[in-house]
């Protein structure tokens, strides 16, 4: 039973994974595209303000998963 929670667990920290990749790859496309409407750097600063939310809202859903599969 241990072995396939912790095998669930690895499913959802890799899908995880993937999908942090891409939200930062999408704020990577997006400020890039909108780079010539902003100043040099505003753009900058908001793609780090928006990584860093998305960083602590991950850091918070990780906390909160790993409560739940190590104490069922």
């Amino acid at each position: 039973m241990s072995s396939t929670l912790e095998q669930e667990a690895n499913r959802i920290q890799i899908l995880g994974d993937s999908v942090r990749t891409s939200v930062f790859s999408g704020i990577d496309a997006f400020c890039g595209k909108n780079r010539k409407e902003m100043a040099d750097g505003h753009w900058i600063v908001l793609k780090e303000k928006i990584q860093n939310i998305l960083l602590s809202l991950w850091k918070t859903l990780d906390v909160i998963f790993r409560k739940n599969f190590t104490t069922k």
